[in-house]
């Protein structure tokens, strides 16, 4: 249900989106799915800001955080991603003293996902939480993000070497569009 609210936000009916996102909210809490009230809430709660209603959703985020907090959602990025959002809905409202230290937050959050090395750590640690808590489809997700971007940082390590490389051998040849396109890609590697 939750992935039906986000096509129908997506498509911006948000008022059936918002329905069927306090439906499947319901029905995550009386299952007993924290994680996935967690996610209904911050759904629901970018529906509500939408359409206008910024302390209902101020207030949805503020859950979502707690539910992080509690650890019903181990998910840095989520994590991430309610604080930002709960801060920036508050500074929206004026309230800068209160948005402060969600920012704060956010900040030392991102730090954990600011680069590949830091994002590798973060998907490997919350592996192993997910293990520890049971669940090992969850952690056989976060641990193939971390072999991901460990592989991925490494790629892209290759690739600029090769284009370093490839730019001194194009250079020599005069072959001045070469270059150029090998400068252009390494510049996007940056």
């Amino acid at each position: 249900m939750r992935y039906l609210a986000t096509a129908q936000r997506l498509a911006g009916a948000l008022a059936p989106a918002s329905k069927t996102a306090d439906a499947a909210l319901g029905r995550a809490l009386a299952l007993g799915l924290r994680e996935d009230a967690a996610r209904c809430r911050a759904l629901l709660a970018t529906i509500l800001a939408e359409s206008g209603s910024a302390t209902s959703a101020a207030a949805l985020l503020r859950e979502c955080v707690r539910d992080c907090d509690a650890g019903a959602v181990t998910d840095p990025e989520f994590s991430l991603r309610v604080t930002w959002d709960l801060a920036m809905l508050l500074d929206a409202q004026g309230d800068r003293e209160g948005a402060r230290p969600h920012v704060d937050r956010a900040l030392r959050l991102a730090a954990a996902l600011a680069t590949p090395e830091a994002r590798s750590a973060t998907y490997a640690e919350t592996a192993d939480e997910r293990v520890r808590r049971g669940e090992p489809l969850a952690a056989d997700h976060f641990a193939q993000k971390s072999v991901f971007v460990h592989e991925e940082s490494r790629l892209i390590g290759a690739l600029r070497a090769m284009l370093e490389s490839a730019g001194s051998f194009y250079e020599p040849e005069g072959d001045a569009e070469q270059l150029r396109r090998a400068r252009e890609l390494l510049e996007e590697l940056r």
